[in-house]
């Protein structure tokens, strides 16, 4: 069954994409960039309504209260959960920025910037991700998010596929996404008589 995976923009799709990777011979998904939170909303509804497909719909929550980001969360899955059923869905933010893996699980950031890479650092990065991690593409002239996805390692990926929001995300794909498996073909083979049984003739009672 084929899964959409709703995101905002172009790095959301690239980061998710990478995610993801090593599931795509497997399981059938698409990431789809839908251009920011309030048009991602009614496109994940029209697909479960319209289509009855599998959709993840993954966004920033834009806040660090965990409060106000829970509430939103249980906002949206009440917005798509009406008037659909049996259709799965899941809905997954990411505070507050998707950019807050790599501080989240720093592995792949210590890795790359070794010892440059002060711990305070990744504690203001996972507050304002973003912006702290385009400061340190810029020091290590690294272009853009695509730059430094080319340059992680599996271990790197495996670490960083053990983030909350990605675990669960991944989990969904496994769950709704793996491709049927085409029926066996069964072998079209003539038997051919024997010689003995060419001449045989037909017992009579």
């Amino acid at each position: 069954m084929n899964i959409h995976i709703l995101v905002e923009g172009e790095r959301d799709r690239q980061i998710i994409e990478k995610m993801l990777a090593d599931l795509q011979k497997s399981h059938t998904f698409k990431v789809t960039k839908c251009g920011g939170r309030d048009a991602a909303r009614p496109i994940a509804r029209k697909i479960l309504i319209q289509y009855g497909e599998p959709t993840a719909l993954l966004l920033d929550s834009d806040t660090t209260d965990t409060e106000r980001a829970n509430q939103q969360k249980r906002d949206l899955e009440d917005y798509l959960r009406w008037g659909i059923r049996d259709i799965p869905f899941t809905v997954q933010q990411f505070v507050p920025e998707i950019e807050a893996i790599f501080f989240e699980r720093p592995k792949a950031l210590k890795r790359i910037w070794g010892r440059g890479l002060p711990e305070k650092t990744i504690v203001i990065g996972k507050r304002v991700p973003k912006e702290t991690l385009e400061d340190l593409l810029k020091e290590k002239h690294i272009t853009g998010t695509d730059g430094m996805l080319s340059m992680l390692t599996d271990a790197d990926l495996s670490d960083l596929r053990q983030h909350p929001v990605i675990k669960v995300l991944r989990e969904f794909a496994e769950q709704h996404g793996a491709k049927e498996k085409a029926p066996r073909r069964r072998a079209n083979i003539k038997l051919q008589p024997t010689e003995r049984a060419r001449g045989a003739r037909p017992l009579r009672g």
